[in-house]
């Protein structure tokens, strides 16, 4: 959890929306599960340098572990739930405790990690990837002493898996094709098989042992004895009726070790009737037909059932219902550009690298996706208009999208700006009027989603915000800009240009009692202007810099008291007075977000929202 410090309070991190699991095309992505002492089901997975657990009956409470320096692959719980061995792409794994989060041991595993097992007994662990020396090792959980060796791979090593009876075994796959099985502790090799023609892309020992099965891109299940590795026999779904036509990515036992779960690049879910190879029942989870619906992985823990979409889309299983899953889990797995909030309606909105635009609900914090194409693009900046009946989306595909909220789904009416958006602001009276910044040097003004106005710029702008009566834009920009324009109609007139400003000026605001207008610049300073005449106030003539990094966005509070401002330092700032600006009037959070903090807004005049490099949204609550 995140580190919370302060120079005069203090702030409580109310709740975390974790990133979705981070999943890669061709890939098998791994998710784990464990019933706590506390009879509490929790699941795992890794997204960027952080480790999420989240609870299963209720996925919007979790908890984030972000000691990693490079990104994290794979996590898994011990047998007992009380320890995890988390593993990077720089082949460290990090014992570390699931309560206090801190880690007991460090282990280097190569050049990369791709899969961690425990033994039954939680005394040892296996973990697996790549490497030039060493692909994988076995090694006792507190010490990290060496416990056998893994060889017979020539390619990375995709998947392993602990038998969790005696005697014991591990088996392993390859890109090598290889699944390989071996005796121990300590580890030693036994054989080699190869019934899969592309990547065995998981390979899993049954709940009593008996057996083991791999799952491959060749759309083959291959059933091995437990003990001795023996091909049992191979299920080429080509041959089966209702079998997977693509790719299988993953795939869980049942608890009771009779059926298997599996996951398919056909963006379907099956599950299959173990030994005798037939389908038993096969799910269609996903509402589209895209690439992203292609399912990489699954979970089957006790009733629970889920398989994971290369979207990073999860979606819970309903077994009475094959295409409606009973619950979808939506949200970012890559990093964020946008975040704003309609307080009104009890909503807010993120946008993302990768073109997805999400919907959450403050009250219950889940979150729904836009549905349809949409941008296809990075989603630059997101507004919602003054009734929050619409959502205005930009993106690096130069449109502008105003989509209807109740709908949520983008508009198959795209609007051509003529450049590259960097902002875009609704109108905070009229429901129908909103401007974007363009980096091409212009400043468009759209009314009821029709274009009305172009105006051209000496400058580029970075941002840009209207003021609560809509007669007033404030736009930010490159070459120390600040400039204020009137809003006539359709046009926009030059009222005044701010003197103050230092190098770019990257995010400007007004307060909710249109009093005063808040800029940062590349320069780290924060200032303050008079909305009456633009002047910077007198009381911080050079502005304030107490970020020790990039500052990117600031927001006030609703009641216009306060100011939240955010830095690459990965620190919150809270300016509670705007009066007096003293150095103490202020509360100070470090570590609100590993690799830094993107975007702040307010919930109420207590409650704030942040959004970070960790792919992290984070809602915090000021103290009494």
């Amino acid at each position: 959890m995140a580190d919370k410090k302060s120079e005069k309070s203090d702030a409580v991190l109310k709740n975390t929306l974790a990133p979705l699991p981070q999943t890669v095309r061709g890939y098998p992505v791994h998710v784990y599960a464990v019933t706590t002492k506390k009879k509490k089901d929790l699941m795992i997975y890794a997204n960027g340098r952080c480790v999420v657990i989240r609870d299963l009956a209720e996925p919007h409470i979790c908890q984030t572990f972000t000691e990693h320096k490079a990104k994290v692959n794979v996590a898994n719980f011990s047998p007992n739930g009380e320890w995890v061995a988390s593993g990077d792409s720089e082949g460290k794994v990090l014992i570390w405790s699931l309560e206090t989060q801190m880690v007991k041991t460090t282990v280097e595993v190569g050049k990369t990690i791709n899969d961690i097992c425990w033994d039954p007994e939680g005394k040892r662990i296996a973990a697996v990837g790549d490497g030039n020396e060493a692909k994988a090792r076995v090694f006792s959980w507190d010490s990290g002493n060496n416990l056998g060796e893994v060889a017979y791979h020539s390619q990375p090593i995709l998947s392993v898996s602990y038998r969790p009876t005696r005697p014991f075994r591990l088996v392993t796959g390859s890109e090598d094709l290889l699944t390989n099985i071996y005796e121990g502790p300590p580890f030693k090799y036994i054989k080699s098989n190869q019934p899969h023609e592309r990547y065995p892309n998981v390979t899993r020992y049954s709940p009593d042992g008996s057996v083991y099965l791999s799952v491959g891109s060749d759309q083959k299940i291959a059933l091995y004895d437990g003990t001795k590795g023996d091909v049992i026999k191979v299920i080429d779904c080509k041959d089966v009726k209702d079998g997977h036509k693509g790719a299988i990515y993953g795939f869980s036992w049942s608890p009771d070790g009779k059926q298997i779960l599996t996951a398919s690049a056909d963006k379907t879910a099956k599950i299959w009737n173990i030994p005798e190879g037939t389908v038993a029942k096969t799910f269609t989870p996903t509402t589209s037909n895209t690439v992203d619906d292609m399912l990489m992985g699954t979970l089957w823990h006790g009733n629970y059932m889920l398989v994971f979409a290369l979207s990073g889309a999860m979606y819970y299983l309903d077994p009475n219902s094959t295409n409606k899953p009973a619950r979808i889990i939506a949200g970012h797995k890559d990093n964020l550009n946008a975040l704003f909030v309609d307080r009104a309606r009890g909503n807010f909105y993120t946008s993302d690298i990768l073109g997805r635009v999400t919907c959450w609900d403050i009250k219950s914090s889940l979150g729904a996706w836009f549905s349809g194409k949409g941008h296809e693009k990075s989603v630059s900046s997101v507004a919602s208009n003054a009734d929050g009946s619409l959502v205005a989306s930009v993106g690096l595909d130069d449109k502008i999208r105003i989509n209807e909220v109740k709908a949520l789904a983008f508009t198959n009416n795209a609007i051509g700006l003529g450049g590259m958006p960097n902002c875009v602001a609704f109108g905070n009276k009229d429901a129908k009027l909103a401007a974007v910044v363009l980096a091409q040097q212009k400043i468009v003004l759209l009314r009821d989603g029709k274009v009305v106005g172009n105006t051209d710029l000496d400058y580029v702008p970075l941002g840009c915000a209207f003021s609560k009566d809509d007669t007033e834009l404030a736009v930010t920009g490159k070459k120390a800009k600040l400039v204020f324009y009137t809003v006539e109609r359709d046009t926009l007139k030059v009222k005044k240009v701010a003197e103050g400003p230092e190098l770019n000026v990257n995010a400007v605001t007004y307060s909710p009692n249109n009093a005063l207008v808040a800029t940062v610049d590349s320069n780290r300073r924060i200032s303050i202007f008079e909305v009456s005449d633009a002047k910077r106030t007198n009381k911080v003539p050079l502005g304030w810099c107490y970020h020790n990094g990039n500052v990117p966005d600031l927001a006030f509070s609703p009641d216009s008291s306060k100011l939240a401002t955010v830095g690459a330092d990965e620190s919150v700032i809270i300016w509670t007075d705007l009066k007096t600006f003293a150095d103490t009037a202020r509360l100070r959070l470090d570590l609100a977000h590993t690799g830094g903090c993107l975007r702040v807004e307010w919930l109420d005049d207590k409650t704030f929202i942040t959004s970070g490099s960790d792919r992290c949204i984070k809602i915090w609550e000021l103290a009494a």
